[in-house]
C-alpha cells in the first residue's frame, strides 16, 4: 500500500530547504541529516543558561534571534514572541496573492504591521540597566568592561535590537551631558511628553478601529516586513516527498539545527573590550621598524649638529656612522626671532619656540611580496596591503608608530564597526572617567527643577523687557512722526499766510 500512495506536495515550505532536507534522501541522506542533528544536540545545549564564552565578564547567555540578510549576525533582530503581538507569519506574507479586489490590506494583522512606541519609562529603564551593568563590571576582579556585550544584554532584556539599545543609551547620555555641561540650554521635556501621549493614543485608536489588540509594549518588526517580504521564504515551486518520511518532523529538526548553529555562533563570538585606542600602537614589521630607526638616528645639518657629532666622536673615539648629516635647505632654516612674528592666529605668541607642527602619516607597503605572488601565479591580480598596520607618524621631527586612534583617521582605515560607532561617544566618556579621572564625563545627571524654573522665569522676564523696549521704541517712533507732521503743517500754514499778505498788498 505504501508504494501505491501518492506523493505529498510540500507547498508551504521553503523550496531550497525542502530540497536540501528531502531530495537529499537518496543514498541515506535523510538518515545522515537526522544523525548529525542528534550529535549536535549532544554537543550543544541551546537551553543551557550557562554561557560557554571564554571571556570571564560574560555572565548572561545571549539567545539567538533572527539573522540579517548576509547571515553574519544571529542577533540582528530579537526572537519573536507570539504573546506580545499578533501578526501574519512571514511565510504567509511572502506568499500572499499579489492581485486582489482591494488596494490595501484588511487589517494590520494581514499587513504584518506593528504599531508601537518606546515610551519614556522604557527609555529610562534601558539607560539605568546600562549604567548598573557598567558599574558592576568595573567592580569585578579584572575590571574589564565591554560596551558591545552590555548592549546585547540590554537588548535581550527589553526585546529590542542591539542598534536600538545603543541609540537609546547614546541619546540619554547626550541629554545628561547637556544638563551637566550646558545648564542654560533648555530641554523641552513637555514636548516629548506630548509626543509620547499622542503616539500612544493614535496606536490605541488604530487597533480599536480594526477590532484588534495592540502590541504589549514595544516590539521590533520581524524580518520580512519590508517590500514584498523575505525573499528566502518565498516559494517558487513545489517539491514532492515520499510518504515514508515525516515532513513536519524533518522541518522541526531543521529548525533545531538552525537554532544550534546560531547559538554556536553567539557562544563563540569575541566581544570588543573597552580599551583606549589612543594608547595602543599599530603593529609594525621589520621594514617599518628599520625606517623608524633610521629617522631616529638622522641628524639635521644645523648649528647644533656639528657639536652633537663632535661630542659623539669624543665619547666613542670616532664619529658615529649612524649619525649621518642630512642637508637642510634654506626654507627649512629655524624660524626667525625664535618663532615670534608668525602671521595669523599665532602672531605674537611663543609656543615652545616653534609653532605647532602638522602630523604626517605614511604606510609602509612591501611591494616585493606582491611581485613574488604574481610571479608564481600570473592570474593573480595585484593586491594592495590593507589595514592600518605599518602606519608611521612623523610629528615635530619624531617618527613613531601610529596609535589606533590616529590610524582610523587616515584614508586607508578599515571599514568601521557600525555598532561601535553608534555608542562611541558614551564609550569614550566611560574611558575618560575610568582612565583619565574625569568623574563628570559619564553617568546620570538628575533634573534640577528649581534651576529650570528660575531659568524659565529669567527667560520670560527677558522677553517681557524686550517687549517693553519694543513698545517704547514704537511709541518714540510715533512721536517723532507726529512732530514731523506738525512741522510740515506749520511750514504749510506759514507759506499760505505769506501768500495772503502779498495778495493784500497788491
Amino acid at each position: 500500500l505504501a508504494s501505491k500512495m501518492l506523493p505529498t506536495i510540500a507547498s508551504k515550505a521553503n523550496a531550497a530547504l525542502v530540497a536540501r532536507s528531502l531530495v537529499g534522501s537518496l543514498g541515506g541522506g535523510i538518515r545522515s541529516l537526522v544523525n548529525d542533528s542528534s550529535q549536535e544536540q549532544q554537543q550543544i545545549d541551546p537551553d543551557s543558561p550557562r554561557p560557554p564564552n571564554a571571556q570571564d565578564f560574560v555572565k548572561v547567555r545571549i539567545e539567538p534571534g533572527e539573522w540579517d540578510d548576509g547571515r553574519t549576525d544571529p542577533t540582528y533582530r530579537p526572537p519573536w514572541k507570539k504573546n506580545r503581538a499578533r501578526i501574519v507569519s512571514a511565510e504567509d506574507y511572502a506568499n500572499r496573492p499579489k492581485a486582489g479586489f482591494s488596494n490595501q490590506f484588511a487589517s494590520p494583522h494581514d499587513a504584518m504591521l506593528l504599531m508601537c512606541w518606546l515610551g519614556k519609562e522604557d527609555r529610562e529603564a534601558i539607560y539605568q540597566l546600562y549604567l548598573d551593568m557598567m558599574e558592576s563590571m568595573a567592580k569585578s576582579d579584572r575590571g574589564v568592561t565591554s560596551h558591545e556585550y552590555v548592549m546585547r544584554v540590554v537588548a535581550q532584556k527589553f526585546g529590542i535590537s542591539t542598534k536600538r539599545a545603543a541609540a537609546v543609551v547614546q541619546l540619554q547620555h547626550n541629554e545628561d551631558r547637556i544638563r551637566k555641561e550646558k545648564p542654560e540650554q533648555k530641554i523641552y521635556y513637555e514636548v516629548q511628553e506630548h509626543v509620547d501621549a499622542m503616539a500612544q493614543n493614535y496606536i490605541k485608536d488604530l487597533y480599536e478601529f480594526y477590532g484588534e489588540d495592540p502590541p504589549k509594549g514595544f516590539v521590533e518588526d520581524p524580518m520580512g516586513t519590508d517590500g514584498t517580504g523575505d525573499p528566502d521564504r518565498l516559494v517558487r515551486g513545489s517539491t514532492s516527498a515520499n510518504d515514508l518520511y515525516d515532513v513536519d518532523a524533518l522541518m522541526r529538526q531543521k529548525l533545531i539545527r538552525e537554532k544550534a548553529e546560531a547559538q554556536l555562533s553567539i557562544d563563540g563570538h569575541v566581544y570588543v573590550e573597552d580599551v583606549d585606542d589612543a594608547e595602543r600602537d599599530v603593529k609594525l614589521d621589520g621594514n617599518a621598524k628599520k625606517l623608524m630607526e633610521a629617522a631616529k638616528n638622522a641628524v639635521w645639518e644645523d648649528d647644533s649638529s656639528d657639536a652633537a657629532l663632535a661630542t659623539d666622536g669624543a665619547e666613542n673615539g670616532e664619529a658615529s656612522a649612524k649619525n649621518k648629516k642630512c642637508p637642510r635647505r634654506d626654507d627649512q632654516a629655524p624660524l626667525p626671532n625664535n618663532g615670534l612674528g608668525i602671521a595669523g592666529v599665532w602672531a605674537g605668541k611663543d609656543v615652545d619656540g616653534r609653532r605647532p607642527r602638522w602630523k604626517f602619516a605614511a604606510k609602509i607597503i612591501d611591494t616585493t611580496k606582491d611581485a613574488k605572488k604574481i610571479k608564481r601565479n600570473r592570474k593573480l591580480k595585484k593586491t594592495y596591503d590593507k589595514g592600518v598596520d605599518n602606519t608611521l607618524i612623523e610629528h615635530d621631527g619624531t617618527v613613531r608608530p601610529a596609535t589606533v586612534k590616529e590610524a582610523y583617521c587616515v584614508s586607508w582605515k578599515p571599514v568601521r564597526n557600525e555598532k561601535e560607532f553608534m555608542f562611541k561617544d558614551v564609550k569614550q566618556a566611560w574611558l575618560d572617567r575610568t582612565l583619565r579621572g574625569k568623574t563628570d564625563a559619564w553617568g546620570r545627571v538628575e533634573r534640577d527643577i528649581e534651576k529650570e524654573n528660575v531659568a524659565e522665569e529669567q527667560a520670560k522676564g527677558g522677553e517681557e523687557m524686550e517687549g517693553e523696549e519694543d513698545v517704547t521704541q514704537e511709541m518714540e517712533g510715533e512721536e517723532e512722526v507726529t512732530q514731523e507732521m506738525e512741522g510740515e503743517d506749520r511750514k504749510t500754514g506759514g507759506s499760505e499766510n505769506e501768500g495772503g499778505e502779498e495778495n493784500s498788498e497788491k
